[in-house]
C-alpha cells in the first residue's frame, strides 16, 4: 500500500499567501477546498505546522543571503493591507452561522496574530538567529544590497518575510522525515512548494529560498543516489537545473515556454548534452494532446533510463486555460492524466509532488484538490468524489462565496466558451521534429 503524506492547514497556507504574487489567497483557497472534499482523512500523515531553521537552509543558500532575508526586523507590520484578511473574513461570516467562530477552525485575523501563533508554535530558542542584529541599515538606504540579492522588482522584501522563508521550506523538508530508504512507496505533497527560481545567493521569479534544492540535498544525505526532477511549469525551473548541473546522479527536467524576452530567458536544448539535463522548450499556445506528445515520446522515456529512486514533480499551474499569463492551454483533467500517467510509473518507488506558478487563485485551487483527489483514486483506490459532469457545483465550504462569480461551476475554465480562448498552438509538426531530431542528437553525444 502507498503511504500517503502531506504539508497543509490553514495556519500554513495563511503564513504562504504572505508571498504577494498569491494575491493573498491562492493557498487558503487550494487548503480550504481540499478540506472540503475531505481528502485529508485519507492521508497517512497531515503535517499542520512545519518549520525548518536556519542552519538547514544553509545547506544551499548563502549566509550572506540568509542574513537579509532572515532578517529579523522584517517580521512586522509596516503598512495597513486590507486585502490580507478578507478571507478570514469570509470564514468568519460562513462558520458563525453554525455557531463555529473562525479562531477555533484555526485562521487569524491579523498578520500580527499569525506571527504570534507562529512564534508560540515552534521552540522560542529556533528564531535567535533571525535577530541578531539587523543586514539592512535603519535609514532604507539599502537598494543597492536589495539589488545584488535579487531582492527587488518581482522580489521585494515584504513584512513577516523569514516567517513566510522558514514555513515554506520547512513545509517541504518536512516530508522528508516520511521518505525513508528502507520502507515501502510513498507520496509526499506539498502544494506550497516548488519554488524553483532561487538561486543560492539570490532570489529570483517570487522565489525567495529553493526548497526543491534543499530536498534533494536531503534526500542525498538520507541515502537516496539517483533521483529525477520533472518540472511542468510554464517557466523553466533554472534554479534546480543551475543547482545539479554537472551531476550525474540528479536529472532535472524542465518543460517550459521558451521565446524571446519570456522570464528566465533561459532553458534552450544546448545544456541537455550535459549530463542529465533535459530542456523541452516550447513554443506559444501549447495544448494538452501536444504536452501528452512530449510525455510519451520525451519525458518517460527519458526519466526511465535514469531509472530514479525518487522522482519529484513540480506541478506548477500557470500553464493552464484560465491563468493570468494566457500562454499555454492546457486543461486540468490534461494536465493531471499526463502528471497521474508518469506518477504510475514509479507509484512502486517515492515520489513527491509540489506546487509551482499559478497566479489565478480559484483556478489553481480547481487543479490541485482534483489532482489530490485523482491520486488518492489512482493509488489508494478511494472512490473519485469530484464528477466530469460540465455543471459540478464546488463542494459548499468556509470559502464558497469566493467562487460566487463563476457561478460554483467546478469546470468554469474547463469548457469553450467565453471563459476558454482557442489559442494557435505554434508547437507544431514541424517543431515536434526539431525536438526528436536535437533529442537523437543529445542522446547520440552521449554514448
Amino acid at each position: 500500500m502507498v503511504k500517503f503524506v502531506i504539508s497543509s492547514s490553514v495556519y500554513q497556507a495563511q503564513i504562504c499567501d504572505l508571498l504577494p504574487c498569491n494575491d493573498n489567497s491562492k493557498s487558503q483557497l487550494v487548503h480550504s477546498l481540499l478540506a472540503a472534499y475531505d481528502v485529508f482523512k485519507h492521508f497517512d500523515k497531515v503535517i499542520r505546522i512545519p518549520y525548518t531553521n536556519k542552519s538547514t537552509l544553509a545547506k544551499f543558500h548563502s549566509k550572506a543571503f540568509l542574513d537579509v532575508v532572515l532578517d529579523g526586523a522584517l517580521d512586522r507590520d509596516t503598512i495597513e493591507d486590507e486585502d490580507w484578511p478578507q478571507l478570514t473574513l469570509i470564514a468568519d461570516r460562513y462558520l458563525s452561522n453554525s455557531g463555529t467562530s473562525c479562531e477555533s477552525m484555526g485562521w487569524c485575523k491579523s498578520k500580527r496574530d499569525l506571527h504570534r501563533r507562529y512564534l508560540s508554535s515552534t521552540c522560542s530558542n529556533t528564531h535567535e538567529s533571525d535577530t541578531q542584529g539587523s543586514a539592512l541599515d535603519e535609514d532604507n538606504n539599502n537598494r543597492s544590497t536589495l539589488e545584488y540579492y535579487g531582492l527587488v522588482d518581482d522580489c521585494p522584501i515584504f513584512d513577516y518575510l523569514p516567517m513566510y522563508v522558514h514555513t515554506v521550506a520547512g513545509a517541504t523538508l518536512s516530508l522528508l522525515q516520511e521518505l525513508s530508504y528502507d520502507e515501502g512507496p510513498t507520496i509526499a505533497i506539498n502544494w506550497d512548494g516548488g519554488r524553483h527560481h532561487a538561486m543560492k545567493s539570490k532570489a529570483s521569479g517570487f522565489c525567495y529560498v529553493n526548497d526543491i534544492v534543499l530536498l534533494i540535498q536531503g534526500l542525498r544525505r538520507k541515502g537516496f543516489s539517483k533521483i529525477s526532477y520533472l518540472d511542468f511549469d510554464l517557466h523553466h525551473g533554472d534554479g534546480v537545473e543551475n543547482a545539479f548541473l554537472y551531476s550525474k546522479n540528479v536529472q532535472t527536467c524542465s518543460v517550459h515556454m521558451f521565446e524571446p524576452g519570456f522570464f528566465p530567458g533561459t532553458g534552450d536544448h544546448k545544456n541537455c548534452k550535459l549530463n542529465n539535463v533535459i530542456n523541452i522548450p516550447l513554443l506559444h499556445g501549447l495544448d494538452d494532446k501536444s504536452l501528452n506528445r512530449i510525455a510519451d515520446e520525451i519525458i518517460m522515456p527519458s526519466i526511465r533510463a535514469h531509472d530514479p529512486e525518487v522522482i519529484i514533480i513540480q506541478c506548477g499551474g500557470d500553464g493552464l486555460c484560465g491563468d493570468k499569463y494566457g500562454e499555454w492551454q492546457l486543461s486540468i483533467r490534461g494536465l493531471t492524466t499526463i502528471i497521474l500517467k508518469i506518477v504510475s510509473l514509479f507509484r512502486y518507488r517515492k515520489v513527491v509532488l509540489l506546487g509551482g506558478g499559478g497566479y489565478n487563485p480559484k483556478l489553481q485551487s480547481r487543479f490541485y484538490t482534483y489532482l489530490t483527489t485523482e491520486l488518492l483514486h489512482a493509488c489508494k483506490g478511494i472512490p473519485s468524489c469530484i464528477s466530469n459532469d460540465e455543471d459540478e457545483l464546488i463542494k459548499d465550504h468556509e470559502l464558497i462565496e469566493v467562487y460566487e462569480g463563476e457561478n460554483y461551476k467546478y469546470w468554469h475554465y474547463e469548457y469553450p466558451g467565453i471563459h476558454r480562448k482557442s489559442l494557435l498552438n505554434d508547437n507544431t509538426e514541424a517543431y515536434f521534429s526539431k525536438l526528436r531530431h536535437l533529442f537523437a542528437a543529445g542522446a547520440a553525444s552521449k554514448v
